[in-house]
């Protein structure tokens, strides 16, 4: 019986950690050199970042080609360079747009400021920005 209740406790950890969510933000710094990307943004009143004290975040990060390379969908380096140009995009627009996460896409470094493996842009409902650290 032992047994079976760690093994519960395990899956059900470990769905929460394969989870995601997404928030409305507007990018007000944008840089990138190919792959790697930094941004700034300030988080929309609509949705709390989930750091709630966060009014400003910061990311950093770049396609981890040697990660990624057994993953053919969602993760690959045709739709991390999409999502780059969405976030480019978005700083020249000013319009709201939603960033987020899957399992534990962002790693967090500092307050406020976390560091991707990886994006992943979806156009499908709505068009929003996926973060990946881990695997998925």
């Amino acid at each position: 019986m032992r047994v079976i209740s760690i093994f519960i406790v395990f899956l059900l950890s470990a769905s929460v950690l394969a989870g995601g969510s997404y928030f409305p933000i507007h990018i007000t710094e944008f840089e990138n050199d190919g792959d790697e990307f930094k941004l700034s943004a300030t988080v929309s009143d609509e949705r709390k970042w989930m750091e709630k004290e966060c009014k400003k975040i910061s990311v950093t990060g770049e396609y981890d080609t040697l990660k990624w390379i057994t993953h053919k969908n969602p993760m690959n380096k045709s739709t991390h360079m999409e999502a780059v140009d969405y976030l480019s995009k978005s700083l020249k627009t000013k319009e709201k747009i939603y960033f987020g996460y899957i399992g534990s896409g962002l790693h967090k470094v500092a307050r406020c400021t976390y560091v991707s493996k990886g994006l992943i842009f979806s156009n499908y409902d709505k068009t929003y920005v996926m973060s990946v650290h881990g695997s998925i």
